[in-house]
């Protein structure tokens, strides 16, 4: 097909070429800024996560350091609570050879003349003690007098006659009998004394 162009030459559109000025010089920098402003913010990230590992490091350790710890102060309480048991068992150990001492001390202190004791067993009687002791006796009054000592004394008191039988042994006849008596505990004991002390302390007071 063939196109013919009729208008003068003088209205005949003329072709204007458009010509683009490219500084290379702006294009090379900006992309190296871009550039460099990537390789700035790949080193901040990196040293922010440097950090940031050392930190959980640092943290790790600490943790692990807490758990020794821990796992230190569990074993030291552990060794704690057994020491406290060993010693509990020895004071009460202690405790009642003491107060068996004494038990024993008093009931020899309160056998009369012509009576000897056989036996000594101690019951628990609801949250009280009770001793039933068992002995022979040439005649009822040394039992009498026995069971009055033992009420004055600290240890004894509430005795009770249960029964007596003669019977015939190498000096002759003896009676067989058996007494029980409350028994004062070694922690009511030492309430007793506390208590004894202080109004002892307080009559010093008012005296003066």
């Amino acid at each position: 097909m063939i196109r013919i162009n009729l208008l003068p030459e003088e209205f005949r559109a003329r072709k204007r070429k458009i010509r683009v000025s490219v500084n290379w010089g702006y294009l090379v920098a900006a992309v190296v800024g871009f550039f460099l402003i990537l390789l700035v913010l790949t080193i901040w990230q990196k040293s922010r996560l440097s950090s940031l590992e050392k930190r959980i490091y640092q943290t790790r350790m600490e943790a692990e350091r807490q758990k020794a710890d821990l796992e230190l102060v569990q074993e030291l309480t552990a060794l704690k609570e057994r020491i406290l048991r060993h010693v509990q068992v020895v004071e009460e150990l202690n405790q009642s050879r003491t107060r068996w001492m004494e038990i024993l001390t008093a009931l020899s202190g309160s056998v009369p003349e012509e009576m000897w004791l056989v036996s000594l067993r101690e019951n628990r009687v609801g949250g009280n003690f009770q001793a039933q002791i068992q002995g022979m006796s040439f005649s009822l009054k040394p039992i009498a007098v026995f069971m009055d000592n033992l009420d004055e004394t600290e240890l004894f008191s509430n005795s009770q006659f249960t029964y007596a039988q003669r019977l015939a042994v190498d000096e002759g006849m003896a009676y067989d009998f058996e007494i029980l008596a409350d028994l004062l505990s070694y922690e009511r004991k030492l309430l007793s004394q506390k208590t004894s002390s202080d109004e002892q302390a307080v009559k010093g007071k008012r005296s003066n």
